[in-house]
C-alpha cells in the first residue's frame, strides 16, 4: 500500500497555515547548523516533512482503530463475566 493517496487530498487553509508555522519553526531551529542545503528557504526538505507526517498520521490511525476493537473485546468480555457472576450469585440465593 503507498503512503501517499487521495484521501490525503482533503485538507483546508489551516492545515497550510500549520505547515508554515511548523517550517517556520524548523528554519528558526536550523540556523547555524553545517548542512548541505538545497535551497535557502528549505523547500527540498518539504517532500520529505509531508510524507513524515502522513506516515505517522497513518500510523496513529490504525493504532487508533486496534484500541477501539480492543476496548470493543474487553467491554464485551466484561459483559458475560458480569453476567455469568450475576447468574451464579442468583443460584446460590
Amino acid at each position: 500500500m503507498p503512503i501517499l493517496s487521495k484521501k490525503y487530498l482533503g485538507f483546508d487553509q489551516a492545515d497550510v497555515q500549520l505547515m508554515r508555522d511548523m517550517l517556520t519553526q524548523f528554519n528558526d531551529f536550523h540556523q547555524g547548523i553545517s548542512a548541505p542545503e538545497f535551497s535557502y528557504n528549505y523547500v527540498a526538505y518539504l517532500p520529505v516533512f509531508a510524507i513524515a507526517l502522513l506516515s505517522s498520521q497513518e500510523s496513529i490511525d490504525k493504532l487508533t482503530r486496534i484500541l477501539v476493537w480492543l476496548t470493543v473485546v474487553i467491554a464485551v468480555f466484561t459483559i458475560i463475566l458480569t453476567v455469568l457472576t450475576l447468574l451464579l450469585l442468583y443460584k446460590t440465593l
